[in-house]
């Protein structure tokens, strides 16, 4: 085993390129030639018993393509597979997969354009400990969704009254509303969020209403509501509103669970997903995990159809300290109830440390307990607790998970002097590069691409209609303990289009180090964020808020002036910046806005 004595202070050296090392897939399958299985679409009666029982009788490490007949495919829990699975931001628990690929080499599904209609809680793809798997012309959604939308047709002190479409399932007992999804019943509401139903995106400046929720150790906090069942379809919700919802308006309604997500991708590598459409599912679209090499290409997350305005019950797709390079290329992002595009990995927080050097690891967010992300001579940085600075740079030497919660990591390279209880362990070598090229997301609920690797990020050539922030460069210690920072961001030809007509975030893109409150230290935390040939159509003006970043460029951008929305705040200058260090503002043109304002975007 490789030992190593390491400089925190060039942490960089140890994320460029970090990860996996290359393996010998090409995308490609050489000899042997591929066993094909034919899926027919003989309409009633589920394919799944059979298609498992064909995939089992080949080889793990023999080419396999499973070829759809086109047409729509009922999927339900007939033949599937069961596992129990810790899927970060998401619940863990026993799962019916549909198809679990499991430690095979070499397999394309090819889709021809095919459906998957899903019924109730059943997981319609699972890849795990695999390598080289294609995707592609496959549709997944779910014929009743697990979320619920009424139409406001009442409003009052005391509430609003809602007109369920026949879309979606539920029923009201003893007061309380329950969401209806095939077999698991449950009256736990979360949230009720308005859309605008003349734009179909979530009303302007409205907030989030809610009901239940989870502290970051599982604990349940709620708030008093009560349902009334007034005729056929019609619900009269009591509750206090943030805003008064306006008659015509669409409201989710929300729950709490994040237990059904479309594909789920774990300790894999060279995934490729095209042409893949999900259009709902019940927690996220695509959740990849310590996996290296992702290709996304022509994915869409939208609505199945106008009668809908939700996609996914959480983030379209989601990251996890994953490695090697993640690549979006022509994707679609819409109406899903959280971020597009989510990377990050996980700071586990140091609970105790040993005499004999052994640190005592804690996962801080349930909804990231057990998730395998350190492995024997992975490099790890030991961050400050305050800061989030590094104070040390070592290697694992060997790990014991104990439970879902906490590990024991036995290190080399550790002076241990400088290790505290309450520091906060980065996985150095899981930090992916990103690669978004033409992708257009908006209309959902929060943020567009939440950035929090140390590799590069390059997004370019892609739309933005998001209510909060576009893109947020962010990791901290704060609820969900996702590890940053970045080291390099640029930002090119993309057109933010009226963003920040919502609640969530403070600019049209945002950089912020969650760090404690205690924290005195204002060196870098971010290392290069460009910003270069990009439009802005801005109703607000606010474009880019920062915080602890180390150089920050903002070259040859149009800014123009919209009235899309109405002014919600005052906005003096277009940036605001607390502890930046280098700032080129330059060559940008600006239209509509006062001479001080275009003042502002001319430094250097």
């Amino acid at each position: 085993m490789l030992k190593v004595s390491l400089d925190p202070s060039r942490r960089d050296l140890f994320v460029a390129g970090a990860g996996l090392a290359a393996g010998s897939a090409t995308g490609g399958f050489a000899s042997p030639e591929p066993v094909m299985i034919h899926v027919r679409n003989e309409g009633g009666g589920s394919f799944l018993p059979s298609l498992t029982r064909e995939l089992e009788a080949v080889p793990l490490d023999r080419p396999v393509v499973i070829d759809f007949e086109p047409g729509e495919y009922v999927v339900d829990a007939t033949g599937t597979s069961s596992r129990y699975l810790h899927v970060s931001n998401n619940d863990d628990g026993e799962k019916s997969i549909a198809l679990l690929i499991e430690g095979r080499r070499n397999l394309l599904i090819k889709g021809n354009n095919a459906s998957w209609r899903m019924s109730g809680q059943v997981v319609p793809l699972v890849i795990l400990n695999s390598e080289n798997v294609t995707v592609e012309d496959l549709t997944i959604f779910w014929d009743r969704p697990f979320h619920c939308e009424g139409d406001v047709i009442d409003v009052g002190e005391w509430g609003c009254t809602l007109s369920i479409p026949q879309e979606f399932d539920y029923e009201v007992r003893e007061g309380k509303f329950h969401f209806l999804n095939e077999d698991t019943p449950s009256n736990i509401v979360k949230n009720m969020l308005e859309y605008d139903a003349e734009r179909r995106e979530t009303r302007f400046q409205v907030w989030d209403n809610f009901l239940r929720g989870y502290s970051p150790s599982g604990e349940m906090i709620s708030r008093p509501y009560q349902v009334t069942a007034l005729s056929s379809r019609r619900v009269r919700f009591e509750m206090d509103f943030k805003s008064t919802p306006l008659q015509g308006n669409r409201m989710l309604i929300m729950p709490a669970s994040r237990n059904i997500p479309a594909i789920v991708i774990q300790h894999s590598r060279s995934v490729s997903l095209n042409n893949t459409s999900i259009y709902s599912a019940g927690a996220m679209g695509v959740i990849a995990q310590v996996s290296h090499d992702l290709d996304l290409r022509g994915l869409k997350i939208i609505p199945r159809s106008e009668k809908y305005y939700v996609s996914t019950g959480v983030d379209a797709t989601h990251f996890v300290n994953c490695s090697g390079a993640i690549s979006f290329k022509d994707c679609e992002f819409s109406n899903h109830i959280d971020d597009a595009i989510n990377v990050h990995g996980i700071y586990l927080r140091i609970a105790d440390v040993r005499s004999d050097g052994t640190l005592r690891l804690e996962h801080m967010h349930f909804q990231q307990q057990g998730v395998d992300m350190l492995r024997p001579d992975d490099i790890i940085s030991i961050d400050d607790q305050y800061s989030l600075n590094p104070k040390e740079i070592g290697q694992v030497a060997s790990l014991e998970r104990i439970d879902a919660r906490f590990l024991e990591v036995k290190t080399y390279g550790l002076q241990g002097n400088k290790v505290s209880v309450g520091d906060v362990v980065n996985n150095l070598s899981l930090q992916p590069d990103m690669k978004v090229n033409r992708i257009r997301t908006g209309r959902n609920r929060a943020r567009g691409i939440l950035v929090s690797t140390a590799g590069d990020a390059v997004i370019k050539n892609s739309y933005f209609h998001t209510p909060g922030t576009a893109i947020r460069i962010s990791g901290g210690i704060d609820k969900w303990y996702e590890s940053g920072p970045v080291r390099r961001v640029s930002m090119t030809s993309n057109h933010f289009d009226n963003c920040k007509y919502g609640v969530w975030g403070n600019a049209v893109v945002d950089a912020v180090a969650v760090d404690a409150s205690e924290n005195k230290d204002r060196s870098p935390y971010h290392g290069q964020l460009e910003m270069r040939d990009n439009t802005f159509s801005t109703f607000d003006g606010l474009l880019a808020d920062l915080y602890r970043v180390k150089a920050f460029s903002f070259v040859g951008n149009i800014v123009e002036k919209t009235d899309a929305y109405p002014a919600f705040r005052d906005v003096e200058q277009p940036i605001l910046s607390k502890d930046v260090g280098t700032q080129n503002l330059r060559s940008n043109t600006v239209r509509g806005f006062d001479p001080g304002y275009k003042a502002a975007l001319s430094k250097v």
